[in-house]
């Protein structure tokens, strides 16, 4: 058991406590927040035994922490004193077995972990999976559950999942989960993942570290966190439709079912709209031109494109009118109130 009587320490930059921190208590209470930790950067506090009174206490000891970890403590509720760690940008809290609540989520959160929290509430995990939360990119986020955002665009189920751009490769969120197959269970330790681009016919592999992943378990992350060990660029087509493969390797022996989707980020890009497809351009183009000639060479299509243009057309129009209406009467009331 450590003793809560630090001395001054303003240098103090990392805290590592393993099954060490006493009960909350007025000893705790009493210690000097301001002066013993304004400088940590990190703090590991796992398996400390650390209830729900900690946050209220412990946290403005934390204020300017950058990486905080908190896995297989017994706390249920993470208030919303969370959001006063402005720098925190890592947080973990795996194993956290009854972790329900997290009230608050820090504004320059980038990378979290809750792998094998499954009390977390579904409402809980639907806000860290929400899509105003990661459209800015730079994010790598652990939660279980096996649901893929409706906001990914595309969808599918195996080992990869394909795309086609032009220009510039695409900033995009990819969504990974997995689930059991038959009677094979979970691996204690998970399964370990190992991801590869293909750019027309071309691997390339990622210097980001290996994807860990408990079963039943969600990883959503910003593909251009995973850095490439060389350049693009250099194979891309210019002007023309190139082709993307994702690759998920399976570093275990055991099956699995996965899941990934694909999100476009909407961030600031040069890429321009219809500069990523999910479909084969070219099987695209084929179903394009066959539509627009059957439209052609069918009468009956053509007029009823035809009313309904008119239609829409005759809709705004009554629209436009009741607008002038309203106004006009509220114009002449104002006149006759003056």
């Amino acid at each position: 058991m450590i003793s809560l009587s630090f001395p001054n320490l303003p240098q103090l930059q990392q805290i590592n406590v393993t099954q060490g921190v006493p009960k909350e208590n007025e000893s705790a209470k009493r210690v000097s927040s301001s002066t013993v930790f304004s400088n940590v950067q990190r703090a590991r506090l796992r398996s400390c035994n650390l209830s729900d009174g900690f946050f209220p206490t412990v946290i403005p000891w934390f204020a300017n922490v950058k990486e905080l970890d908190l896995s297989s403590n017994n706390f249920t509720i993470i208030p919303e004193c969370i959001k006063q760690c402005q720098f925190l940008t890592r947080l973990y809290l795996d194993n956290c077995e009854r972790l329900q609540e997290i009230r608050g989520i820090p504004p320059n959160l980038k990378y979290f972990s809750a792998i094998k929290c499954l009390s977390l509430t579904a409402s809980c995990r639907s806000m860290f999976l929400s899509q105003e939360l990661h459209e800015a990119g730079n994010t790598v986020f652990y939660l279980p559950g096996t649901k893929i955002p409706e906001w990914f665009e595309c969808q599918t189920e195996g080992a990869s999942i394909s795309f086609w751009f032009r220009n510039k490769f695409p900033a995009i969120a990819i969504c990974l989960v997995i689930g059991p197959v038959g009677q094979y269970s979970s691996p204690e330790d998970g399964y370990l993942f190992r991801a590869i681009v293909v750019i027309n016919g071309n691997k390339h592999a990622f210097l980001f570290e290996d994807l860990w992943m408990g079963m039943d378990n969600t990883c959503l992350f910003d593909l251009q966190e995973m850095k490439l060990e060389d350049d693009l660029d250099e194979e891309l087509s210019e002007n023309e439709w190139n082709h993307a493969e994702i690759i998920y390797e399976n570093l275990s022996s055991i099956p699995i079912i996965l899941q990934s989707g694909i999100h476009e980020l909407k961030r600031e890009t040069s890429m321009g709209l219809g500069d990523i497809l999910f479909i084969d351009p070219c099987k695209k183009r084929k179903l394009d031109d066959h539509l627009n000639s059957s439209e052609s060479q069918n009468p009956q299509l053509q007029e009823k494109r035809r009313l309904m243009d008119m239609e829409g057309f005759e809709s705004q129009n009554v629209q436009k009118q009741q607008c002038i209406s309203i106004f006009s009467r509220m114009w002449n009331w104002a006149r006759y109130m003056v």
